[in-house]
């Protein structure tokens, strides 16, 4: 069977949501795609995926599906991996899909194989790529649809690539000294809903969200910049989004195309992510 999955972009609320605070994600259109046939004798993978850090965790994320082996895999994807665009939920979702789980039973096993790339996943990633839709994500309630923000959004990536699980783990064994920074971010989302249809607003909390992520020691010297970047190019805020670490920020914007002028002029690959309403 052949199944696929969207990527998503975490809009407020990363890091806080593993601790029972809302967060606002958004459907990304790019895709991964799974195709699964029956096969004798071991798993077999065919992808052009993964670097050998993240080949591990898949690895032991599709031996734990199929232990038995018996199955052959082909996995194509359009969404990098480690840059906080839900590549592994995608994954995990498009393949429970692809051997034919729907309903509660595809969310339950999905999340089981995103917790062996992430840890103590929150679920936010994998209820985006099974939803296609932008969410309201709270951990264990039901969940809730919300609107698309009328503006455009761009993604700056920063060329590198972070690590989820270990990421995830830091701000754990730190969560004593953060607690109120976690905190702040969990209040600052409830605000953001209330102004997702007002750009300026919006954006103005976005901003705010990342100086948060910077204090949970998140973010990178090179996602600042990004983030200086997207600003000094009009946009009405910017932050990390994802696990940070490395990958990308995204930015609210009416004019995306000044945004993408900007990051081509400093060397930065960016692209649209939605052209707004």
């Amino acid at each position: 069977m052949r199944a696929r999955a969207c990527g998503k972009l975490i809009l407020c609320g990363e890091h806080a949501v593993v601790y029972n605070h809302p967060a606002i994600a958004l459907p990304l259109e790019l895709y991964t795609t799974v195709e699964v046939e029956e096969g004798f004798g071991p798993l077999t993978v065919d992808h052009e995926l993964w670097s050998p850090r993240h080949e591990i965790r898949m690895e032991e994320a599709l031996d734990h599906l199929f232990p038995k082996g018996n199955a052959e895999i082909q996995i194509r994807s359009e969404l990098p991996v480690g840059v906080g665009l839900g590549s592994s939920a995608a994954l995990s979702v498009a393949v429970c899909r692809a051997i034919g789980l729907e309903g509660d039973a595809l969310m339950e096993k999905a999340l089981e194989l995103e917790n062996i790339f992430h840890g103590d996943a929150s679920g936010l990633d994998i209820a985006v790529a099974a939803r296609g839709e932008a969410l309201w994500y709270v951990k264990g309630k039901p969940l809730q649809p919300v609107p698309l923000p009328p503006c455009a959004i761009v993604v700056l990536d920063s060329g590198t690539a972070g690590d989820t699980k270990v990421l995830v783990q830091s701000v754990a064994d730190r969560y004593d000294q953060l607690e109120d920074t976690i905190e702040d971010i969990g209040a600052l989302v409830h605000a953001a809903r209330a102004v997702l249809e007002d750009p300026t607003s919006l954006g103005e909390l976005l901003t705010e969200n990342h100086g948060l992520l910077k204090q949970l020691g998140v973010s990178t010297p090179a996602l600042d910049q990004l983030v200086d970047l997207a600003l000094g190019a009009g946009a009405y805020g910017a932050k990390l989004s994802g696990a940070g670490g490395g990958g990308v920020v995204i930015a609210l914007t009416d004019d995306p195309d000044h945004i993408l002028k900007s990051a081509a002029s400093a060397g930065v690959e960016a692209w649209l992510a939605r052209s707004g309403s």
